[in-house]
């Protein structure tokens, strides 16, 4: 019987909470000695949570940015990662591979692009775990294709944030996905608190594979900004983000203070926050997730309150 290597996929839409659960497991890898490498899938050019699960003990990681990992745009260059893990991997007794899809990308096309490229013979995806916010699932599934396959796709669904939601919201997302996967396994979470099997042994029933995403996704469109002028003021760039609310899926980046820490600031729809970032991350520009068509006039926005 061949020997093969385990990969987790951690999938879910923009601001589900998948890069608070790939923290969580780099620092928990860290302190419990397990030998992981950590792909981490970003849609925008720029790389912010590669550098955050470095930061965390995740030293083992790489980025892949600038798209899907499952578009034709991006896949050839996923593939040759993953290629170039296979001998680390085997000699260095690595226990296996986590990855954190990009929000828009279908994890359903995962299996099928392991075997066209005969992967297979090496990695075996143990298993998908989905991430979502329950008020944004619930708001974006019907118009969001993308959204329902993340959730056909999923071994185990962490209904994540549901300390931010009414019961009334949890029980509609919960009905919504059951109707679709009824014998899925479903946990509510906050901030993903719950214990998983990493790497299940047991082989899983899969949904129809899906397909490959044209380049850049009409849907979405991005926009990078660069704080190097300065430092900008939190208040007038949550103003700003809030005049555009309607056209911005998320907003992060790592912003240095006027004192010379490092920040994290965040929207995924509820406001943006501000956090301090884990000690070593570095600066990165102000990344925004926004509807297609819409990032020029999210860009001026934007632009304006952080030149202030």
């Amino acid at each position: 019987m061949r020997m093969t290597h385990p990969i987790l996929l951690v999938a879910g839409f923009l601001g589900g909470g998948k890069t608070t659960l790939l923290r969580r497991l780099a620092r928990e890898a860290a302190h419990t000695g397990r030998r992981l490498v950590f792909i981490v899938n970003e849609f925008s050019e720029t790389d912010v949570d590669a550098g955050l699960l470095r930061a965390d003990g995740g030293s083992d990681t790489i980025g892949v940015a600038g798209g899907s990992i499952f578009c034709r745009c991006k896949v050839t260059e996923f593939v040759d990662v993953l290629s170039g893990l296979r001998t680390r991997i085997a000699t260095e007794g690595l226990e296996g591979v986590v990855i954190e899809a990009s929000g828009m990308a279908d994890p359903r096309v995962m299996e099928t692009m392991l075997r066209e490229t005969k992967l297979d013979a090496f990695y075996r995806q143990a298993q998908v775990v989905l991430v979502l916010d329950p008020g944004r699932f619930l708001k974006l599934c019907r118009t969001l294709p993308v959204i329902m396959a993340q959730a056909e796709s999923a071994d185990l669904i962490l209904l994540n944030k549901t300390d931010l939601y009414s019961e009334a919201v949890l029980c509609e997302a919960e009905a919504a996905i059951r109707a679709r996967r009824p014998d899925v396994v479903l946990r509510r979470t906050i901030r993903c608190e719950t214990a998983f099997e990493w790497f299940p042994h047991a082989s899983h029933s899969r949904v129809p594979a899906g397909r490959y995403a044209p380049c850049r996704d009409p849907n979405f469109d991005t926009v990078s900004l660069n704080m190097r002028g300065g430092v900008a003021d939190f208040e007038q760039v949550r103003r700003a983000v809030e005049a555009v609310r309607e056209a911005v899926y998320r907003v992060k980046g790592l912003v240095r203070t006027p004192a010379g820490a490092v920040e994290l600031w965040e929207d995924a729809g509820a406001g943006l926050t501000r956090a301090e970032a884990p000690p070593g991350a570095q600066p990165t520009p102000l990344v925004v997730v926004c509807r297609g068509r819409e990032a020029e006039r999210v860009r001026v926005a934007l632009a304006a309150a952080l030149a202030r």
